[in-house]
């Protein structure tokens, strides 16, 4: 029942450096960057493997119904996950960053929709009714 592949795009992949106060690349140059989902867990998931070193994990970052995924410029995007971790994508076309950012949308408002279609609470009401009347004495 693994995950399914909703998307994929290529793009150079960036890691912002806060102390440095710049982003710095976190790939080889260009990477294939896909989008997962997880039916079973209802989630979904960026991830990029290092085109030149396949062992080499550069986004593994889950997406969430809060998050903001900005265009700065038609081809360059960025998010922050909950980990705290700024990513961006210098994407290779304005065609990719499109469908990209299409699919990061569409998987946003899937989780957005999961979240209000869910209960609020998980607790089982308790049904039947308690009798009144006198606690039975032990004998």
């Amino acid at each position: 029942m693994g995950e399914n592949l909703e998307a994929s795009a290529r793009a150079a992949v960036y890691i912002f450096d806060a102390a440095g106060k710049q982003w710095k690349p976190n790939d080889s140059g260009l990477s294939r960057v896909n989008i997962y989902s997880s039916n079973q867990k209802q989630s979904f998931r960026v991830v990029s493997l290092d085109d030149k070193d396949p062992s080499k994990v550069v986004i593994n970052s889950n997406l969430f119904k809060e998050m903001q995924y900005q265009k700065v410029s038609e081809t360059f995007h960025q998010w922050t996950d909950k980990l705290r971790i700024s990513y961006g994508l210098n994407f290779a076309s304005l065609e990719d960053a499109t469908s990209f950012a299409k699919a990061v949308e569409e998987s946003i408002n899937q989780l957005k929709a999961e979240a209000t279609a869910a209960p609020k609470s998980t607790k089982k009401k308790k049904t039947g009714t308690m009798k009144k009347g006198k606690v039975p004495k032990k004998n």
